[in-house]
């Protein structure tokens, strides 16, 4: 029964981790970041949308692993990619505590969302890594 709870939580926390990771490849459109960074340095420019893809990209291949765990894997690898994709929520809701983003008033309830989205994909990780990712004595 845990395992199959610890399968659940892994495979929710894959989808949210690698849908946030689509979201992202469309934010510099959404939000004309071009009308933006059109006033900073090419090189800038260039480094801002890089940065922005290669995390896109990143957060969806750590959600399709995530979800290769929940579905095959129980060994030290995926117990390390489960601590490094929750350490990167835990270190994301951190920050957003630290320093939530800043919005216009009227958009407050973003900086919740976002934190609560964190949150509950840290979660999912961490009852996943409690119940079924112990410590494996062999790969």
């Amino acid at each position: 029964m845990s395992s199959k709870i610890a399968s659940r939580c892994l495979t929710v926390a894959g989808v949210a981790t690698a849908g946030m990771g689509l979201y992202h490849f469309f934010l510099p459109t959404m939000f004309h970041w071009d009308h933006f960074l059109d006033a900073v340095p090419a090189p800038v420019h260039w480094g801002a949308i890089f940065l922005n893809l290669s995390f896109s990209a990143l957060l969806v291949w750590g959600g399709a692993l995530t979800v290769l765990v929940a579905r095959r894997r129980r060994d030290r690898i995926a117990r390390a990619i489960v601590i490094g994709l929750g350490g990167y929520w835990l270190f994301n809701a951190i920050y957003q505590i630290a320093s939530p983003l800043p919005v216009p008033s009227e958009l407050a309830y973003v900086d919740w969302l976002l934190l609560g989205f964190a949150s509950a994909v840290t979660a999912l990780y961490a009852i996943a890594l409690a119940i079924d990712l112990r410590p494996a004595t062999s790969d």
